[in-house]
């Protein structure tokens, strides 16, 4: 690998260590206690990953301004391997940047800031992890998590149902379980599918997943009982 792409990855991927478990052997209990680390260290990151989306966005718009240079003179090796180090640095859990407008402006989508708000009385946009209460009226708590959801931002509202308006284009989840007090039927009619088990549990009840790209100005609202997740 390229040094500097090397540099990059090592950088830009947060402080933390990553932390996997052998999900086949490995009890229940173990994976709580993997998960609620994830999730602490997902909030700390948080702090991290907001003040150095201004200097990676800096480095990039750099590395395209060196990209153009070399592209033009003819030193292509040159040019490729720039290009090389560009798509990585885009890939990075910390830093994804997508192009929007035609001012060619870019913005940030790597998940550091809510993409919807709650409309719910009494409701609020936080971060999940193991031992978190997913709704503001029930004892419950999230019991497993799995990496793709662990640390993330969810709405945390009443069990009887919420409802929330989406402020950014993204992709969201709602989580339900299946049989009584399910919301399958609403959040499918609302163009939701369902995607691969995750593992996740909550209130000891096993939860299904069920997915949907949004854009700004969606407004969205179910009863009971559904979780939104933000990805």
């Amino acid at each position: 690998m390229h040094t500097l792409s090397l540099f990059i990855l090592l950088l830009f991927s947060g402080f933390a260590p990553c932390i996997k478990a052998e999900e086949m052997s490995l009890p229940i209990s173990a994976q709580s206690i993997i998960s609620k680390t994830e999730g602490d260290i997902a909030k700390n990151r948080h702090a991290y990953e907001d003040a150095n989306d201004k200097i990676f966005k800096v480095a990039e718009k750099a590395l395209e301004k060196e990209l153009d240079k070399f592209t033009k003179s003819g030193k292509l090796d040159e040019a490729l391997s720039i290009k090389k180090t560009i798509e990585t640095l885009r890939a990075t859990t910390l830093l994804k940047i997508e192009k929007v407008s035609a001012g060619n402006e870019s913005k940030s989508t790597n998940g550091n800031v809510p993409i919807f708000k709650m409309t719910t009385p009494n409701s609020s946009v936080e971060i999940v992890s193991v031992g978190v209460k997913p709704f503001n009226d029930h004892e419950g708590v999230f019991n497993t998590l799995p990496k793709e959801i662990n640390g993330k931002f969810y709405g945390k509202s009443s069990i009887r149902g919420q409802a929330i308006e989406v402020t950014e284009d993204g992709y969201l989840f709602i989580l339900t379980k299946e049989g009584k007090f399910s919301v399958i039927p609403e959040i499918e009619q609302l163009g939701f599918k369902a995607e691969k088990t995750l593992g996740i549990t909550a209130l000891n009840d096993a939860l299904t997943v069920y997915g949907k790209s949004v854009k700004k100005g969606d407004v969205i609202s179910f009863g009971m009982y559904g979780i939104v997740i933000q990805r």
